[in-house]
């Protein structure tokens, strides 16, 4: 800095991470039961109720990528399987003649 100019300091906290970005409200009613046993995973895990909720839902929208992920998996399996039989099928048949 050349002399005379003066440093402005920022305010404020520091803007977050695009991938940590502001938090909205989600407002929504439960039974007593299900937030006890929210209230007993956040405190278990050092987290509050909050953030036990979103990382829950989180994880549910994940398992449901990876189960779709698992029916096309299983769909190719079961088309190789097939594949395969044909092969050995015709390969014996050959051995046959």
């Amino acid at each position: 800095m050349g002399k005379g100019t003066k440093r402005v300091k920022s305010r404020g906290r520091p803007p977050l991470p695009p991938e940590e970005g502001k938090r909205v409200p989600l407002n929504m009613r439960t039974t007593q039961d299900l937030r006890d046993k929210i209230e007993a995973a956040a405190k278990a895990a050092g987290r509050s109720i909050a953030q036990e909720v979103e990382i829950r839902l989180e994880r549910s929208f994940h398992d449901d990528g990876m189960k779709s992920d698992l029916g096309r998996i299983e769909t190719a399996a079961k088309e190789a399987s097939a594949n395969a039989a044909a092969v050995i099928s015709m390969l014996l048949d050959r051995e046959r003649k």
